[in-house]
């Protein structure tokens, strides 16, 4: 009995102090990722701004359509049990696409997709993320596993759907 609640005590702890170090961290957090793609960028174009299509390259992503926001054209994202909501706040084919995402008690922020042609056939996706996480214990995660995780897995995805891995730029 004293060794189950040994454990159940340390690991409470760990949970607090893992708690505790995401709370010490920004609410807010930008980071980047740029990668050049194997394929030219109208079609990595294609692949960014078809957003039905994204769950056949995005792992485990459903989407969903939802009603436009402030004239914007918005759908509902979800990868595991968190949705959000996806809205276009800026689209300049082939170059640009602002999104802004929404997850009420959760995050907040902008997906900024920048293309640049770097050859007929190779494409350099610069990748940004501004967002604001709400909670302690993402925050936590975040520091753990990078500030640029997400975007990073999204290029990655976006490069194997041509085929290729991404060659990371610096």
């Amino acid at each position: 009995m004293r060794r189950l609640l040994t454990i159940v005590a340390v690991l409470v702890m760990l949970v607090a102090a893992a708690w505790g170090i995401g709370y010490m961290q920004p609410l807010d957090h930008t980071a980047e990722y740029t990668a050049d793609l194997s394929a030219s960028q109208k079609a990595v174009w294609e692949r960014i701004a078809n957003v039905e299509e994204q769950p056949t390259w995005r792992k485990g992503l459903t989407v969903a359509p939802a009603p436009p926001q402030n004239g914007h054209p918005c759908w509902q994202e979800t990868e595991g049990k968190l949705p959000v909501l996806m809205c276009v706040e800026a689209s300049t084919p082939p170059r640009l696409r602002e999104v802004a995402l929404t997850s009420p008690g959760y995050l907040r922020g902008i997906w900024i997709y920048q293309l640049e042609a770097v050859s007929p056939t190779v494409t350099r996706v610069h990748m940004t993320e501004t967002v604001i996480i709400d909670r302690p214990s993402w925050r936590f995660l975040m520091l753990l596993f990078g500030p640029n995780f997400l975007s990073r897995q999204v290029v990655k995805q976006l490069a194997a759907s041509f085929g290729g891995k991404p060659v990371a730029v610096r």
